[in-house]
């Protein structure tokens, strides 16, 4: 994941090795949908918990999959691998809510970066 920053000239430019303004689209719909982090009670409470369940479990099991890519060299934020990597996977998807119904969605992205080995 690449950072926007503002240049000197007031400009914004790609930084490369930092973070900054992230445009992304409103997820919420103009508020229509209650965005969050996915959590367990999501699974059990939702009227399409079980579905919900499997399509979590494919979505986790693909970045597991990039994250132990042998090409791939994962880190947080440029600052190392973690141990664990659950934690940062799973904030990488948030969950929209409408009626009772949950959607998965791609979220903060920057939590790991996945950058190609060199």
């Amino acid at each position: 994941m690449i950072g926007l920053c503002f240049d000197k000239r007031g400009e914004i430019s790609v930084d490369k090795t930092s973070y900054g303004i992230v445009i992304a689209e409103d997820v919420s719909e103009n508020g229509s949908y209650q965005v969050t982090d996915v959590m367990a009670h999501h699974f059990i409470c939702l009227k399409n918990s079980s579905e919900l369940l499997q399509t979590y479990k494919t979505h986790i099991e693909r970045l597991l999959e990039i994250y132990n890519d042998p090409r791939i060299k994962p880190s947080i934020h440029r600052h190392g691998k973690p141990e664990d990597p659950m934690p940062a996977l799973s904030r990488m998807l948030l969950i929209r809510i409408k009626d009772n119904t949950g959607e998965l969605v791609i979220g903060d992205l920057d939590n790991i970066v996945f950058d190609k080995k060199k």
